[in-house]
């Protein structure tokens, strides 16, 4: 059975891509320039869906449904 990671919207950027790399692709997929930003290491997911003006829950069900684990 696989178990769903969760995602915390309080997370930094730079904390949730160090834990699952598989987010990136999504960041990439929504043309979020959160990749090698200086500011990600400060930058929470929160922050970072009000800054893109993205819906934060339907944000952190796509991040959900990437970074499944085993």
């Amino acid at each position: 059975m696989i178990a769903m990671v969760r995602i915390d919207p309080s997370i930094t950027v730079a904390q949730l891509l160090d834990q699952h790399p598989a987010a990136i692709r999504l960041f990439i997929d929504r043309q979020l320039s959160c990749i090698g930003c200086p500011i990600a290491p400060y930058h929470t997911i929160d922050e970072v869906c009000r800054e893109y003006d993205l819906p934060l829950d339907d944000f952190i069900r796509e991040l959900t449904a990437r970074v499944k684990r085993p």
